[in-house]
C-alpha cells in the first residue's frame, strides 16, 4: 500500500511538473501579453512575471530596434513616413532561445504611429508587437513596419523587452527625434511656403522658387538626420550648387516666418 501511494505520488508530481513546463514553453511560443515591454503605459512592466527568469542588463551593441528608410539606417525619423524595423537580439549569456516584445511610445506613455507586423511577429493589445513564435540560435532579429505618427509628436522611444529563455529578461530602449515634416516618405506633407523645386533629381544646381520674398533658412538633411549643407536665400528665386553632394536621397528643409517646406531631393 506504501509502495501504491509512493508510486502515484510521484505520477502526479511528474504530471503537474510536465504541466507548468507545458505551460511555461506555451507562454513563450505565443508571444508576450500587451504591456510587458517595460514601457511607461504598462508601469514599465517587464516579462519575469511570466517567465522565471530575472532582469538583466544588455551590453551595448547586443540588441536594441534599428529603423531604416529606403535601406539607409536613420537615427531620427520625419513624420507620417514609413520605416522598416528591425529588432535584434544576441545575449552575451549561453541562452539559444529567444522572443521580444516592443511599443513605440513617449515619456508619459503615449503610442505614438503604428505597428505593422513582419513574418514572425503580430500585434497584441493594439499598442505592442511580438513574436509569434520563439527563434533559436546565438542571436535572432523581427523585421517589421512602422509609420511614424504626425508632426508634433517628438521623439519616440521604441521600449523593448527580449527574453534570453532560462537566463535573462533585458530591457532596452531607442529614441528617435523628429526631424521635420514630410508625407509618405517624407514627401512634401507640409509646403506652406508653396516651394517649387527644380530640376529633381540634380545635377549640379538646385533651383528653388517660394511664395515669399522674405530671408529663408535652407538646410539639405541626409535620411539619417545629419545636417549636410545649409543656406540662406533672400529671394522667392534662388539658385544653390549642390555639386559636391554625394549621390543619393536627401531631406531639404525651408523655414521663412513661422512657415515651412519640407520635400525630399535626389542628387545625381
Amino acid at each position: 500500500m506504501k509502495k501504491t501511494l509512493l508510486t502515484s505520488a510521484f505520477v502526479i508530481s511528474v504530471m503537474f511538473g510536465y504541466q507548468a513546463i507545458h505551460n511555461h514553453a506555451n507562454s513563450r511560443s505565443n508571444g508576450a501579453p500587451s504591456g510587458h515591454a517595460s514601457d511607461p503605459a504598462s508601469g514599465s512592466s517587464t516579462c519575469t512575471s511570466c517567465h522565471n527568469e530575472n532582469d538583466g542588463t544588455l551590453p551595448a551593441g547586443q540588441g536594441g530596434i534599428t529603423l531604416s528608410l529606403n535601406g539607409t539606417p536613420v537615427t531620427g525619423y520625419y513624420p507620417d513616413s514609413t520605416y522598416n524595423v528591425v529588432a535584434n537580439i544576441t545575449a552575451s549569456s549561453a541562452s539559444s532561445m529567444y522572443g521580444f516584445e516592443t511599443t513605440p511610445q513617449n515619456t508619459s506613455g503615449t503610442y505614438l504611429g503604428t505597428l505593422t507586423a513582419g513574418t514572425g511577429s503580430k500585434i497584441t493589445g493594439t499598442k505592442y508587437l511580438t513574436h509569434t513564435t520563439p527563434k533559436t540560435g546565438s542571436s535572432a532579429s523581427w523585421s517589421f513596419k512602422w509609420t511614424a505618427p504626425s508632426a508634433g509628436a517628438g521623439t519616440v522611444t521604441f521600449y523593448t523587452c527580449f527574453d534570453a529563455v532560462s537566463t535573462k529578461i533585458y530591457s532596452v530602449s531607442n529614441s528617435f527625434t523628429e526631424l521635420g515634416n514630410g508625407g509618405a516618405n517624407g514627401i512634401n506633407e507640409l509646403n506652406s511656403l508653396k516651394t517649387f523645386v527644380y530640376p529633381n533629381p540634380i545635377l549640379n544646381d538646385l533651383n528653388i522658387t517660394t511664395c515669399t520674398y522674405d530671408k529663408c533658412d535652407v538646410t539639405i538633411f541626409s535620411l539619417n538626420g545629419s545636417l549636410v549643407k545649409q543656406f540662406v536665400i533672400n529671394n522667392s528665386t534662388s539658385s544653390l550648387n549642390v555639386s559636391d553632394l554625394n549621390s543619393g536621397v536627401y531631406m531639404l528643409h525651408i523655414t521663412s516666418n513661422g512657415k515651412s517646406s519640407s520635400m525630399k531631393i535626389v542628387k545625381q
